[in-house]
C-alpha cells in the first residue's frame, strides 16, 4: 500500500481527542505484561535517531450488529532509536489494507476511532482501547446480509511523527463479522489414537459460536490421508464420512459437544499406517458471515492391529512394614484395538527406572502381582495387587524410602502396539523395621 496515499489530507485527524482517556500502561518492547501480550521483537539497529511505531496486534469481538458500539484493544510498539508520541486509528476494511479516510479521494474504509499513544521510549509498547459504532464502510456493498471485514488500525495516521520506516504502520487484523448471524467455529476434534478398518470409532467435536445469533451446526466426521477434507458432492466423492451428520442448536456464545460413530472400511491403500480424523461444518442450510473457518483438521490416527496396555495410576499407603502384607491398587487401559487379557507386577524401586526380576539383574523388589481381565479397546479396569514388602536387593541398607510403581505385560508375551508404553511410577512409600 502506498503510505502517501494513506497519509494524505490527515491534518485534521491529529487534532482528534478521546474524552476521559486513560493514559495507557507501558510496558518494555517485548516483555510479556498484562497490558500488552506482545511477541518478542527487537528495537531496529539501524542508523537513524528516529522512533519506528508499529502495530503488533489488534483484539476485538468476532462479530457485532450494525450500530452497536464495538471496542477493540490495539498494541503499538515503538522499535524505533528515540521515544515518540504518535496517535492510532482502528478501521473496519474489506480488504487486508486499512487505510485511513482521505480529503482528496473517496472513503473507503470505515473510521470507528483514535486515541492518542503516550510517549513511547525505544523497545516500549503500550495497549490502548479503541470504541467506535460499527457500520457498513463506503466501499462495502450496500444491500446484503452481512459483510466479512478485517478489524486493523494504522499507528500514526497522518505522517505528522517522522519515523525511521514509514511503511509499516498499517496492521489488517483479523476478520469480523458485521451483521446478526451465527459464527460456528471447529476447536478441537478428538478420538482414539489407534484405529483398524472395519472397527467402529467415536470421535468427538467441540463446535463454538462467536457469532450474535442462534442456529443449527451440522458436523460431518471426515477421514482423509492428508490434512485437507473434501466434503462428499455432485462433483465428486469427497473424503470418507465416518458415521452420520449429527446437528444442535447453539446459542450465541457457548459451545456443543458432538459425537458420532462409525467405522473406517478398507477404502485406502493396503499399507496405509496412518489417517487424519477431521471435521467439517456443512453451512448450505445456515446463514453465516465468515465462511472460511469452518474445517479442523483434527488428529492423525495411527492404523494398526493389535491390544496396547498402558498404566494411567498407581496408589497405596504412604508407609509399610517390612515382611508385612502391601496392598495397591492399579489402573490398566487398553489403547489399542483388540480385546485382550495381560497381568500386571507391583514394585518397589530405588530410582525412576523400574525393572521386572527377569530382565536382567536384580534392581528393585518385586512385591505382588495381579491378572487383568480382557479389556476391551478403550476400556480400563483397576486391580488390587497384594503380597508381603521386600526390599530390593541390590538398594542400600539404609535406603528406606522408595517409589511404588507397577508394569503390565512384564514377560512381554503380548504383541502390542507399543512397547515402550508399559510402566509407571506412582507415589513415594516408607518402609518400617
Amino acid at each position: 500500500m502506498n503510505k502517501h496515499r494513506m497519509k494524505a489530507g490527515l491534518g485534521a485527524l491529529a487534532l482528534m481527542t478521546l474524552a476521559g482517556c486513560q493514559p495507557p500502561e507501558v510496558s518494555s518492547f517485548g516483555e510479556e505484561s498484562p497490558a500488552n501480550g506482545t511477541t518478542r521483537v527487537s528495537p531496529l539497529t539501524e542508523s537513524g535517531d528516529q522512533a519506528d511505531f508499529v502495530i503488533t496486534s489488534v483484539t476485538g469481538p468476532k462479530s457485532v450488529e450494525p450500530g452497536q458500539t464495538l471496542t477493540a484493544q490495539v498494541t503499538v510498539c515503538n522499535q524505533g532509536s528515540r521515544s515518540g508520541t504518535t496517535r492510532v486509528a482502528l478501521l473496519l476494511s474489506e480488504d487486508e489494507h486499512p487505510r485511513v479516510p482521505s480529503t482528496t479521494e473517496p472513503p473507503e474504509d470505515l473510521l470507528l476511532g483514535d486515541a492518542p499513544v503516550t510517549s513511547l521510549a525505544a523497545g516500549q509498547c503500550t495497549t490502548v482501547s479503541i470504541s467506535g459504532t460499527a457500520q457498513r464502510p463506503p466501499s462495502a456493498p450496500a444491500y446484503a446480509w452481512g459483510w466479512a471485514l478485517h478489524l486493523g488500525a494504522v499507528v500514526d495516521p497522518d505522517g505528522s511523527t517522522p519515523e525511521l520506516h514509514e511503511d509499516n504502520n498499517a496492521y489488517p487484523g483479523e476478520f469480523l463479522g458485521l451483521g446478526v448471524a451465527a459464527d460456528f467455529v471447529i476447536t478441537s476434534v478428538t478420538g482414539p489414537a489407534v484405529m483398524e478398518f472395519g472397527q467402529p470409532i467415536t470421535p468427538q467435536v467441540t463446535v463454538c459460536n462467536q457469532g450474535n445469533a442462534v442456529d443449527y451446526a451440522r458436523v460431518l466426521f471426515l477421514v482423509s490421508e492428508d490434512e485437507r477434507f473434501d466434503l462428499p458432492s455432485s462433483s465428486g466423492p469427497g473424503d470418507f464420512m465416518l458415521g452420520t451428520p449429527v446437528s444442535t442448536s447453539i446459542p450465541s456464545g457457548t459451545c456443543a459437544t458432538l459425537s458420532s460413530t462409525g467405522s473406517v472400511p478398507p477404502v485406502f491403500p493396503p499399507d496405509t499406517r496412518t489417517l487424519h480424523v477431521g471435521a467439517v461444518l456443512d453451512t448450505s442450510n445456515v446463514f453465516e458471515i465468515l465462511k472460511d473457518n469452518n474445517t479442523h483438521p483434527g488428529y492423525v490416527a495411527r492404523v494398526a492391529a493389535g491390544a496396547d496396555f498402558v498404566i494411567t495410576s498407581v496408589t497405596g499407603p504412604e508407609s509399610a512394614r517390612l515382611h508385612h502384607p502391601l496392598s495397591a491398587e492399579v489402573t490398566v487401559c487398553n489403547q489399542g484395538t483388540r480385546v485382550m487379557s495381560t497381568h500386571v507386577l507391583l514394585l518397589l524401586s530405588e530410582d525412576e527406572h523400574l525393572q521386572v526380576p527377569f530382565s536382567g539383574p536384580l534392581e528393585d523388589a518385586l512385591v505382588g502381582d495381579a491378572w487383568v481381565p480382557p479389556l476391551a479397546p478403550g476400556g480400563c479396569t483397576t486391580v488390587s495387587t497384594y503380597g508381603p514388602v521386600i526390599l530390593p536387593p541390590m538398594g542400600s541398607p539404609d535406603t528406606r524410602t522408595f517409589r511404588l510403581g507397577a508394569v503390565v505385560d512384564p514377560h512381554g508375551d503380548i504383541p502390542e502396539l507399543l512397547e515402550d508404553n508399559n510402566s509407571l511410577l506412582g507415589g513415594w512409600i516408607h518402609i518400617t523395621p
